[in-house]
């Protein structure tokens, strides 16, 4: 099982940390404040209280051994860095930073970081492709731009079959699960949709937004 350290227990890093330890993984959490490091030891299993920007405390806590670690520290750009080289050159497999701005982001992509993240970004623009497509419930990015979506029904599609619909002849737009309650369906061109169902496409956001703009025609 995966091993994850997590450096920086503000609102990102202990949710990403509690929500690794709620699914059954070992995680270590890391942080220089005290009063953090005391709050969330109410609720993670293992937190340290200790300053990740020294190579011998990293160490000393074994980082190398974890697969991967996730830096989360907060406004300060110097040590999100000098913590994210050191796990590298400590050996740690995979290390994923937070960025607050591009300039960070690619300091962290030159020093060999993984996987760069900007949480109030992705989750501003999550919230805007939402808003543009109302019936949209969740998204995840595929290729390009295409996307699996998880969306409402449409009142147009009530009682129809896909074949009737024919959502991908007209609009690009690909059905390939259907959530009905608690069951799942693999939907065939005979498949009646129903109000409470909720559709899994692999599509665009312009697909959609074309789909939702002919929805009383």
């Amino acid at each position: 099982m995966l091993q994850f350290v997590v450096v920086g227990l503000g609102n990102f890093g202990f949710n990403v940390a509690n929500t690794l330890e709620a699914d059954g993984y070992e995680v270590l959490a890391i942080d220089k404040n005290e009063e953090r490091v005391q709050e969330s030891a109410n609720t993670l299993k293992h937190v340290v209280q200790a300053d990740a920007t020294l190579q011998d405390v990293l160490k000393s806590l074994g980082v190398g051994n974890f697969d991967v670690g996730i830096v989360s520290v907060g406004t300060d750009i110097q040590a999100s860095i000098l913590i994210s080289l050191l796990l590298k050159e400590l050996g740690t497999k995979r290390v994923i930073s937070k960025a607050q701005n591009p300039l960070h982001g690619k300091v962290l992509e030159r020093i060999g970081v993984d996987t760069v993240v900007y949480p109030e970004r992705d989750t501003a623009v999550r919230l805007a492709k939402q808003l543009e497509v109302p019936y949209m419930i969740e998204q995840v990015p595929l290729v390009k731009e295409y996307s699996i979506y998880k969306l409402k029904v449409l009142p147009k599609f009530v009682n129809k079959s896909l074949s009737e619909l024919m959502l991908n002849k007209k609009y690009g737009v690909n059905v390939v699960l259907i959530e009905r309650g608690e069951d799942i369906v693999f939907p065939s061109g005979e498949t009646v949709i129903s109000q409470a169902d909720s559709l899994i496409v692999v599509a665009t956001q312009d697909d959609l937004r074309i789909m939702d703009s002919e929805e009383g025609k």
